[in-house]
C-alpha cells in the first residue's frame, strides 16, 4: 500500500504549496487512489483494499502535514486534532470500502464496470469543477482530464463499455454531486 502512503505525504505537501494547494481541498487524489489499488479485484478484496488505502492516506496526510509544517516553520506548533484525525479515519473506513466495492468491478465488462468507471470519472470531474469555482484554479480541471483518461483507459476496452460509460453518466454524476457534498459537510 505504498500508494497510499504516497498519496497522503503528497497531499500535505500539496497543503502548503502554493502551487499544488488546490489538489489538497479536493477529493481527486484520494478517490483516484482507491480506484487504482481496488481495480480487478474480487468484491471483498477491492473493499477492503479501499478502506485499508484510504485510512493509511489519511493517516499519512495528518503526520506529513505536521512534519512538513515543522520544516516550513521550525519553533512553531502546528495543532494535532486526534478528533479530526479519528473522524477522517471513520470516514476512510467507510468510504474506502464502498469505494473500493465499486472500483473492484473497474476493468471487467458489462454494465457494472461501466458503471463504476463513470462514478470515478464523475467524482474527478464533479470535484475538479467545484474547486474552479472556489479557487478559480486551472490546476483541479486538469487533473480531472488526466484521471478521466487514465480512467476511461482502464476501464473501457471496447466501444461498448465505452457507450455503457457515456449512458450512465447523469446518474453517476448525481451521486458524484452528493458524495461531494457530504465530504464538504464534513469538513466545516
Amino acid at each position: 500500500m505504498a500508494i497510499a502512503i504516497l498519496v497522503g505525504v503528497f497531499g500535505a505537501i500539496s497543503y502548503y504549496s502554493t502551487v499544488l494547494r488546490p489538489l489538497a481541498h479536493t477529493l481527486q487524489l484520494w478517490t483516484l487512489m482507491v480506484a487504482l489499488v481496488s481495480a480487478r479485484q474480487s468484491f471483498r478484496a477491492g473493499a477492503i483494499r479501499g478502506a485499508v488505502a484510504l485510512t493509511l492516506s489519511v493517516v499519512a496526510f495528518y503526520v506529513s502535514k505536521v512534519v512538513v509544517y515543522h520544516l516550513l516553520y521550525p519553533g512553531t506548533n502546528d495543532d494535532f486534532s486526534l478528533l479530526e484525525v479519528l473522524m477522517w479515519c471513520s470516514v476512510g473506513v467507510v468510504g474506502g470500502f464502498f469505494l473500493g466495492a465499486a472500483g473492484s468491478r473497474l476493468g471487467s465488462g458489462g454494465w457494472l464496470a461501466a458503471t463504476a468507471g463513470t462514478l470515478f470519472i464523475c467524482l474527478q470531474i464533479v470535484d475538479g469543477v467545484h474547486r474552479l469555482d472556489e479557487y478559480s484554479d486551472q490546476l483541479p480541471i486538469i487533473f480531472a482530464a488526466a484521471a478521466a483518461v487514465l480512467l476511461v483507459a482502464l476501464n473501457c476496452r471496447t466501444w461498448k463499455q465505452l457507450s455503457q460509460t457515456l449512458i450512465t453518466a447523469a446518474p453517476m454524476a448525481l451521486l458524484a454531486i452528493l458524495i461531494l457534498g457530504v465530504s464538504d459537510q464534513l469538513t466545516k
